[in-house]
């Protein structure tokens, strides 16, 4: 079992990631200071790893919506590339399928 320490630094870790990934350019704390209404030396120690306190995470899911708090509670699922690489398979194939029954289908309804 993980130690509360490497749980909080791996939500620390996706925290900034998270951050990064919406603030982006010159400035990035001091944008993330204003977003939040937090001092600077916060942002900053957010953008280091640091986790947020649960008020800023819902700040952050009434600002980004809620998938983005998610993105940082819930750490990537063991397989999630092989669910992702079989959702595009079966939706190739789906698409496949309806590309072919589509000219069947619109010749029936000009009928």
């Amino acid at each position: 079992m993980a130690s509360s320490t490497q749980t909080f630094q791996t939500l620390g870790d996706r925290w900034a990631a998270a951050l990064r990934a919406v603030y982006v350019g010159p400035s990035v704390a001091k944008t993330v200071a204003r977003e939040f209404a937090v001092e600077i030396r916060t942002a900053e120690g957010w953008l280091a790893g640091r986790p947020p306190r649960a008020k800023d995470l819902a700040t952050a899911a009434l600002l980004h919506g809620g998938a983005f708090a998610l993105m940082v509670l819930l750490p990537k699922p063991a397989g999630t590339e092989n669910q992702i690489r079989k959702i595009k398979r079966d939706g190739a194939a789906l698409a496949d399928r309806l590309r072919r029954i589509e000219p069947v289908c619109m010749e029936e309804e000009a009928r």
